[in-house]
């Protein structure tokens, strides 16, 4: 569809790799959710300038939007396959694009030309990759915080990719070293300390923890976390400095209709988190999968009908070369009949005129011949009347 322009290519990569992974976090939520989340990031500059290319004007409303719908997942979509090209997608990030990329094929077939390609790449880099055996190592060396920070949890997360998930011995082993380390606090957190944590989350970590909250869809406390994010982290910063994040926070609240002092348990959520994400990605799998057997199917049923029209057309051919066959020899034989009819015909009237002629030349010697017999006839009569009237 080529809805992102040359221009806004070198838009995204003047921006720092913070600003581009929350971009990148942001479209991949806007091929999922396109209504929603336009209407939600539409103050962020980057998504002022896709409404420039796939709208046509720099703000849409929810109708133009939804009748453009198409084009700003177009837009979306290649704008993440030109980052990765260029590779600007974070390391850890490129795993839980890959599983989102490739769910999103049961929702838009239409972007499988865009994100087919994206997706085996994607796929590949995280096959090569021995996430396991890095991932403990940073888990063992603190590498995911030790304050006890909620959005610690999902950052540490989005390294856990669904090649570790389908191995139970290494979930169990980087489970334990979890529970060990500490990376979440086994006290309960209040939903208002946990927006307000989500809120204190370093630039550098936001892009990677919302696209890993991507996989929760559905979950409370997932929610509240992406709100916090596209309430504050995304907002530009021009708009920042009339906000608050206390105020945030309570707007956040009020708009969920949560009470502040409901309590979430961390470990609670760490395996609620780890039974959701084996589902997302398993479902991610199939939907991979069932493309992959539609394609095929598609293709075999293209491949037959192919061959149906070709045997179809071979046969029309055939026929149509005995029909023109045979046409050919009735109009020969016609021809040939005609010719004869026609030959006697002429035969028949050169003979008519002929004849005719000939009948005309003796009438015409055997008129003379006729005023000769009739002469002698006439004379006494005559005579005979001249007698009478001279008596």
């Amino acid at each position: 569809m080529n809805v992102f322009t040359q221009n806004d290519l070198v838009y995204l990569l003047k921006q720092d790799q913070k600003q581009i992974d929350m971009i990148a976090a942001g479209m991949t939520a806007i091929l999922f959710d396109t209504e929603s989340k336009c209407e939600t990031l539409k103050t962020q500059n980057w998504v002022r300038r896709m409404f420039a290319s796939a709208v046509g004007a720099k703000s849409a409303k929810a109708e133009a939007i939804r009748v453009h719908a198409g084009a700003l997942r177009a837009y979306c979509a290649e704008a993440l396959a030109a980052l990765y090209e260029h590779k600007k997608i974070s390391d850890a990030m490129v795993y839980n694009l890959g599983e989102h990329i490739k769910s999103l094929f049961a929702l838009h077939h239409e972007l499988k030309n865009i994100t087919g390609a994206l997706a085996k790449n994607l796929d590949e880099e995280a096959k090569g990759a021995d996430r396991f055996a890095a991932l403990y190592k940073e888990i063992e060396l603190g590498a995911f915080g030790s304050d006890d920070n909620a959005f610690w949890l999902y950052r540490m997360m989005a390294e856990l990719d669904g090649h570790i998930l389908a191995d139970n011995r290494k979930t169990e082993l980087l489970t334990n070293l979890i529970y060990e380390k500490g990376i979440f606090s086994k006290e309960p957190l209040s939903t208002e300390g946990f927006v307000s944590q989500m809120l204190s989350m370093p630039d550098a970590h936001v892009g990677t923890v919302y696209m890993e909250l991507l996989n929760y869809q559905g979950n409370t406390t997932a929610e509240l976390g992406m709100a916090a994010i596209e309430r504050w982290h995304m907002q530009p910063r021009a708009n920042k400095q009339y906000l608050k994040t206390e105020t945030v926070a309570a707007g956040i609240m009020e708009e969920f209709g949560i009470e502040p002092y409901i309590i979430i348990s961390p470990e609670i959520e760490f395996e609620s988190m780890i039974e959701a994400k084996s589902i997302h990605i398993a479902a991610a799998l199939e939907a991979a999968m069932l493309k992959t057997v539609n394609d095929l199917e598609r293709e075999r049923l293209l491949k037959e009908r192919q061959q149906e029209i070709h045997a179809n057309t071979q046969r029309n051919m055939q026929e149509f070369k005995s029909n023109a066959q045979e046409l050919q020899v009735n109009v020969k034989r016609n021809v040939g009949k005609g010719m004869r009819s026609l030959k006697g015909f002429f035969g028949r009237t050169k003979n008519n005129i002929a004849g005719g002629i000939a009948r005309r030349k003796q009438g015409q010697q055997n008129v003379p011949q006729l005023e000769l017999q009739q002469g002698p006839q006439q004379g006494p009569q005559q005579g005979s009347q001249q007698g009478s009237q001279g008596s």
